[in-house]
């Protein structure tokens, strides 16, 4: 059997002017991972990430700390369909049909840049509201089209890996979630569920023959949480944004 680790990528820096990089607790949380992969799998065949400027950030600290010596890393495949779906355009082109009789979705509207609590009680009303659409909108990812390109990249991975190797995909939560809920044989729905409690940088083991892939964990952190006393980098690392 292969093994595939799919990462997600380490926290960004929510509430500036620009999302899409690592903020300083997310490189070390990059880092720890990357320690934490070879120990638990060797060196990495291969190392894939989405496009996004986090995926790349963390991929990099991923391979430069999951390699002895570092000079020996890992290439980093880029493979776009990796990339998140645009949460960002989902809020703008579809909170204004959600319906707001006693004025919370605009509160959270309001709160979301700032909040994260807030940003994510908003993006779970616009996420489920998404997933129910009939058609595709203008310029605007369906979610069947969405589950589609990562149901292929994954399937293209699996079909070039050899047996025994290991590789690791850096991306988002909304690609494992989708990733996940479909090699489950879950409905749907169930899949914003399996985004909302992914942590950054964690992750998630699938097992596969080259055909069959299978869940062997999800969502894993204990390598993210508070060290043992003492210990050089003994801060809780644990963030879900």
């Amino acid at each position: 059997m292969a093994a595939l680790y799919l990462v997600r990528h380490g926290q960004a820096s929510f509430g500036t002017h620009d999302y899409d990089r690592l903020s300083t607790l997310g490189v070390r949380q990059a880092r720890k991972t990357g320690r934490y992969l070879y120990a638990i799998a060797g060196p990495a065949a291969r190392i894939v990430s989405g496009s996004l400027v986090r995926h790349r950030e963390t991929a990099m600290e991923v391979a430069r700390c999951g390699s002895a010596p570092p000079a020996e890393s890992v290439p980093i495949q880029i493979d776009e369909r990796f990339n998140e779906l645009d949460l960002d355009s989902l809020i703008a082109r579809l909170v204004s049909s959600l319906q707001d009789a006693d004025g919370t979705l605009a509160t959270l509207l309001r709160e979301a840049s700032n909040s994260r609590s807030s940003y994510q009680k908003l993006l779970k009303r616009v996420f489920v509201h998404w997933q129910t659409l009939p058609e595709p909108m203008h310029a605007l990812e369906s979610w069947s089209m969405f589950a589609s390109r990562v149901s292929a990249a994954l399937a293209d991975l699996i079909s070039t890996s050899r047996s025994g190797e290991t590789a690791i995909v850096v991306t988002s939560g909304g690609v494992i979630a989708a990733l996940v809920q479909q090699v489950l044989g879950l409905p749907a729905q169930s899949a914003y569920g399996l985004l909302e409690v992914q942590m950054n940088c964690s992750v998630t083991c699938l097992l596969h023959d080259g055909q069959r892939v299978s869940l062997s964990s999800f969502n894993e952190s204990a390598h993210l949480a508070r060290a043992v006393a003492g210990h050089a980098d003994s801060a809780d690392l644990v963030t879900y944004r």
